[in-house]
């Protein structure tokens, strides 16, 4: 009998240990089949306590990280309730021996806390020109640039400076701190700290000449419809000329860059195309007429017909499909961890994640009014025709 419960025990042991072992590895033994599949894996990566984690609606863990082990192929539903927060929830097809990232969880208060600085203007503008630091308000009627520098504090550097503007004038940033304007076919940047100014000379035979900053200062043009890129030296003297494309798509009229790190969109012939590493790629992507681009460094949103949102990854070469709104949208801007969206509507201004199963309004705003992301990932700033205002949130733990 001794020898029977020995071997019994051994015989149990060994079950364990294989069965741990076979689960370790992502395997689960199917009793009623008699065989062993292969399963997968839900990683969550976020860090959340005092959370309720359910998978297919069975309470699997109290806090994440956590990975949910041995998931069969398919679709699963993950979601997360917390008290105090409105519930997150996310459906995904899982595949075989897979292991299913989760990182863009982001619990959404059922009360947001939103401290907002009003600045007001006491000026009239014209039009608006930013970049994550820089706000700059264009009047023509006196020739003045207002600039304003956002602090991550949410408070503004003021300043103004004069210049002589003609009525066909075009604005656009060069990097941070360098605005460039193009005023009676002349180029002239200026840089918005020391307030320096240099000349650029563009060629006549430069047709649909356009600069961008990537790092240094890059001009792109079209000669003889071929696409030229050309280095520009601290005197504002073309330099080191390179021919990018033949591509008769270049020599249509609707030629222009986007500009961001160091690398730039080209939006020609209804086509996008990438510059990097000295040479111009297409991007696979359909776009409309006139596409906004909102960058993010390595990833940029697309806005096609007020309607679609794109997203697309540069490292990855590969953009998808977030979602179309029934509803206008006016505009859209990166959210505190980069992986959700502000989208501003005729009726508010609502943030929500990439597969818009989770959205919230969170500001009332008008139609009329600017959104500009800030310095850091907890603060955006609104502009409207009288007044600015710095918005700071700050999201419970």
């Amino acid at each position: 009998m001794k020898v029977v419960f020995q071997i019994f025990g051994v015989l149990l042991f060994i079950s364990i240990s294989t069965y741990a072992l076979l689960a370790a590895y992502g395997y689960q033994i199917d009793v009623l089949k008699q065989n062993i599949v292969k399963t997968s894996i839900i990683d969550l990566s976020n860090s959340l306590n005092e959370v309720n984690v359910y998978f297919d609606e069975e309470l699997v863990a109290r806090q994440t990280p956590y990975q949910i082990k041995n998931v069969e192929p398919g679709e699963h539903t993950v979601k997360l309730l917390k008290e105090g927060f409105l519930p997150w929830q996310k459906r995904m097809d899982v595949e075989l021996n897979i292991v299913t990232k989760i990182n863009d969880i982001l619990l959404l208060p059922e009360k947001f806390d939103i401290y907002g600085k009003n600045f007001d203007l006491g000026f009239e503008y014209d039009s608006v020109v930013n970049n994550n630091k820089w706000i700059l308000f264009i009047s023509n009627k006196n020739n003045k640039i207002h600039a304003y520098k956002l602090n991550e504090n949410g408070s503004f550097l003021i300043d103004s400076l004069n210049i002589k503007l003609d009525k066909n004038y075009n604005f656009f940033f060069a990097n941070d701190d360098n605005l460039v304007y193009e005023d009676k076919n002349k180029l002239t940047m200026l840089n918005l700290s020391d307030k320096s100014m240099m000349n650029i000379v563009v060629p006549d035979e430069f047709e649909n000449f356009r600069l961008a900053f990537s790092p240094s200062l890059k001009g792109f043009y079209i000669n003889g419809g071929i696409l030229y890129s050309a280095d520009i030296d601290n005197d504002g003297a073309f330099q080191e000329i390179t021919l990018l494309s033949e591509d008769k798509v270049f020599q249509s009229e609707g030629f222009s860059i986007k500009s961001f790190l160091d690398r730039n969109l080209i939006l020609a012939g209804g086509s996008l195309y990438l510059y990097e590493n000295a040479a111009v790629k297409p991007i696979d992507i359909n776009i409309s007429e006139d596409p906004k681009i909102y960058s993010n460094g390595n990833e940029f949103l697309l806005l096609k017909n007020q309607h679609e949102i794109i997203k697309y990854s540069i490292p990855d070469k590969e953009g998808y499909f977030i979602g179309r709104l029934g509803e206008k949208v006016d505009q859209i801007a990166w959210f505190a961890d980069n992986k959700h969206i502000l989208i501003k509507t005729g009726t508010g201004l609502n943030v929500c994640d990439f597969l818009f199963a989770n959205c919230r309004q969170i500001l009332n705003i008008s139609g009329e009014d600017m959104v500009i992301p800030g310095l850091n990932e907890n603060q955006f700033v609104i502009v409207s025709k009288n007044q600015i205002v710095s918005y700071t949130y700050k999201i419970p733990d």
